[in-house]
């Protein structure tokens, strides 16, 4: 995937919040990170997550990570960093805040630690991105489509080949 088309990925997630009744999504490490950012971080205890509303990317991140997150990101984006000390759910809260996002949309990958911390940090409501996702992940581009077909060929090769070893 090319940096265009992640931006393209973001820009369709954030013209689509609106549609299900969402101010902003959070998105955390998995498959949807991945999707957006290209970024193959694992959720931790520590939270790394980017909060998206439909005018801003916020990443929130541990500060021992920063040169970490900076580099694996593909363009720059805004960052909250929080230390060792301080709760960083409160700097989710604190970004919903001032932005006045009161309904928020959460990966629904995000682990349920994680999701209760949240909801008791913040003012916000809380629901499941998951709709949103799914419909804009199931939307597949030509290069996206293209990747599939060549996997698909790949492992096709490999059963034949298998195959025909095997007889």
């Amino acid at each position: 995937m090319t940096e265009e088309e992640r931006q393209q990925r973001l820009a369709r997630l954030q013209a689509c919040m609106a549609s299900h009744d969402l101010d902003a999504v959070i998105v955390t490490p998995g498959a949807n990170m991945r999707y957006f950012f290209g970024l193959t971080w694992r959720e931790t205890e520590r939270l790394v997550c980017a909060v998206i509303s439909r005018s801003t990317v916020i990443f929130v991140c541990p500060k021992f990570e920063d040169t970490a997150l900076t580099a694996a990101l593909s363009s720059p984006v805004d960052c909250v960093w929080w230390e060792e000390h301080e709760d960083p759910r409160q700097a989710v809260a604190n970004i919903l805040a001032e932005g006045s996002l009161s309904i928020i949309g959460v990966d629904p990958n995000c682990s349920f630690g994680q999701v209760h911390a949240l909801s008791k940090a913040t003012r916000s409501t809380l629901t499941s991105a998951g709709d949103l996702f799914q419909s804009l992940r199931a939307q597949k581009s030509s290069t996206e489509l293209a990747l599939l077909q060549a996997a698909k060929s790949l492992t096709l090769q490999v059963h034949q080949q298998t195959f025909e070893w095997i007889r």
